[in-house]
């Protein structure tokens, strides 16, 4: 029985069966007992064929030494092997998931943009407390990051607190909600708010004057103290990092560390 191209082709474009036949001791066979013993041996399928019609269109192309050296492979299958001209085109021809931005200054607008906000505090609706500090935030944004947040400023108001700062008010005279992080690392919830709206943070930069320590900040050191072992000054920063992790998590946050 003659297999049609279609079929043939089909088998040969399986890689398994290339892998395998394109050996010198299988490239060699003729018969359908040794082609069979290969097959069951390697347990052999090429799409809807059953062993019996893989096993003849395996000896069909064995016997026109489609196996045996490429060029007679790329005689028959042409359309197999493009041209290096072609094949140098396709190449070159981005793929969907790396296409650019068609316009990157939009992203650098956006990042300025945002940054404007958080240092600026405009246009606030939504108020972040941290233990030592109050942040002007923007609904818009943090509530895009943090479910937990959301649902708790959804339906609160903010309402008058001795431990912080009196809230402040929309033109119309109606109080913020807010969001309280409670005692969590003040460090920490910096980083996280930085991270809304920067989609970054800098550790290093949070508390000028200050380094940090395991039992909290303490009061900066001499130059000598630093210069020491600069490599000691990692520990509290993975320290801080963890932090971090871990109020992202109950947040929950999706912050890169």
């Amino acid at each position: 029985m003659q297999y049609s191209r279609a079929e043939c082709k089909t088998v040969y474009s399986s890689l398994r069966c290339r892998q395998i036949f394109c050996k010198p001791g299988n490239a060699a066979l003729r018969k359908s007992k040794a082609i069979k013993a290969v097959v069951q041996r390697h347990r052999l399928a090429v799409s809807y064929f059953s062993e019996n019609d893989l096993i003849q269109i395996l000896r069909q192309l064995l016997k026109q030494g489609i196996f045996e050296s490429k060029y007679t492979a790329q005689s028959v299958y042409p359309e197999l092997f493009p041209s290096p001209a072609v094949q140098k085109q396709t190449e070159q021809v981005p793929k969907p998931s790396s296409v650019p931005d068609q316009n990157p200054s939009i992203m650098e607008e956006q990042r300025a943009w945002r940054r404007e906000l958080f240092n600026t505090g405009e246009y606030s609706d939504i108020e972040l407390v941290s233990a030592d500090k109050l942040y002007e935030a923007h609904r818009a944004i943090v509530c895009s990051w943090s479910p937990v947040i959301k649902r708790s400023c959804k339906f609160n108001l903010t309402k008058p607190d001795r431990t912080r700062p009196e809230p402040s008010e929309f033109g119309n005279g109606t109080a913020k909600a807010s969001f309280n992080f409670r005692d969590a690392d003040p460090q920490a919830v910096d980083c996280v708010v930085q991270f809304f709206y920067l989609w970054d943070y800098e550790a290093r930069s949070i508390m000028p004057g200050r380094i940090f320590d395991q039992d909290g900040p303490r009061e900066e050191e001499t130059d000598d103290s630093h210069s020491a072992d600069d490599a000691t000054s990692d520990g509290p920063l993975l320290i801080l990092h963890s932090r971090v992790f871990t109020l992202a998590h109950f947040s929950p946050v999706a912050v890169e560390i």
